[in-house]
């Protein structure tokens, strides 16, 4: 005998769910619609850390925020979440099953939440139990419309597996959001500019680094989603460079790297820009995503800011990681003792320290050392 509720379970409500997990920003959308398939007149989706006894993620359809931020702090363990909790994985229930009317209607969750709602009424499933965290589907109807009938709760049965894997997909898109933002959030701690590209030429992403160089629109710049050099033929340069590589990346292993320098109208030291491909078995095949990565040097970039991190890691005078910073930028001993005001030989004496301070035998091997090292990151 089929089941009570099969002839409910349309193609486009179990469509709607997957594309859920790909544009997330719909799943309140989705909600209402399962929601309302179930009879329901609003719905919610979340996923609890039981330990921290916090709502880590959540969506919902027909709850203003007012009712989503009670529930988050001051209801958060109520007897319907506290019910469906202790169920398995794709278990439906009602919420007459977990806690009677009466009962309810003496509690804190009763008076404050549901009631002022006019929500009585709730039918869901736990979607996913990993440790101490748990997904929870619920969906709500009024005291007027009164509990969820029994074909509510036979289609609930049949969508729930369906619910269950799309939960459990979207935590997962969720995740590589988060693994995403968080790389892309570590090149800004790198001083060198990089620029990520499409296979069209349209900017992905600038760091925090190409993004000033950007502002200043001194050699190079962004117009229109795309890097543009101030020079004509340099920028053509740039262009042609950037289509060359981002067609080598459909071709794994022939990827070339180019090289090219963008003059400054400010008459400052040209710029110094390498183009390599971002090959992978998927990036040339994936329009809009990363394809070519083109990182921008200032040869005249100030170390503003460095002479914290010289001093906390190899325990520097402020005054020896000043002159440390003009070593490194190739002025000389004197040069730089003339610019800081202060006599030859206290800056010969500085530099001295500076060189047992950091284990190296002369200048050659400070700015190796460096370089290679703490100012390779930005101090944000």
């Amino acid at each position: 005998m089929p089941d009570a509720g099969e002839g409910l379970l349309k193609p486009q409500l179990l469509g709607s769910l997957y594309e859920a997990v790909l544009d997330l920003e719909i799943w309140p959308a989705v909600l209402e619609r399962t929601g309302a398939a179930l009879g329901g007149e609003a719905a919610l989706m979340g996923w609890f850390d039981l330990e921290a006894g916090a709502l880590v993620a959540e969506w919902s359809s027909n709850l203003d925020a007012a009712t989503l931020e009670l529930l988050r702090g001051r209801h958060l363990h109520n007897p319907w979440i506290d019910g469906a909790l202790a169920l398995t994985e794709c278990e439906v229930f009602r919420t007459e099953e977990l806690i009677g009317p009466a009962e309810l209607r003496r509690t804190a969750f009763f008076d404050e939440l549901l009631n002022p709602l006019g929500l009585h009424h709730g039918l869901g499933c736990l979607l996913l139990r990993e440790g101490e965290r748990a997904g929870l589907f619920l969906a709500l109807r009024s005291k007027r419309a009164g509990p969820f009938e029994l074909e509510a709760t036979a289609l609930c049965r049949l969508l729930a597996p369906h619910l269950s894997r799309a939960f459990e997909l979207t935590l997962q898109t969720l995740a590589a959001r988060a693994e995403r933002a968080a790389a892309l959030r570590t090149l800004d701690f790198i001083q060198l500019g990089i620029v990520l590209l499409d296979s069209s030429g349209r900017v992905y992403h600038v760091n925090a680094a190409a993004r000033r160089l950007c502002d200043e629109a001194d050699g190079l710049s962004i117009d229109a989603g795309a890097l543009r050099a101030a020079e004509r033929d340099e920028h053509e340069e740039l262009t042609r460079r950037v289509r060359q590589v981002a067609a080598s990346c459909a071709r794994p292993g022939r990827g070339r790297s180019g090289v090219l320098t963008l003059t400054r109208p400010s008459m400052r030291r040209a710029l110094e820009v390498l183009v390599a491909p971002l090959q992978g078995s998927t990036v040339a095949l994936s329009p809009g995503t990363p394809a070519v990565v083109v990182f921008v040097s200032d040869p005249e970039l100030p170390h503003e800011g460095y002479e914290g991190i010289l001093r906390r890691l190899y325990g520097l005078t402020e005054a020896e990681a000043r002159l440390a910073l003009f070593v490194i930028q190739g002025v000389g001993i004197a040069a730089a003792a003339r610019t800081l005001g202060i006599g030859l030989s206290t800056a010969r004496s500085q530099a001295q320290k500076v060189f047992q301070k950091t284990g190296t035998r002369g200048q050659t091997e400070l700015v190796s050392l460096l370089l290679r090292g703490a100012l390779q990151v930005n101090a944000l």
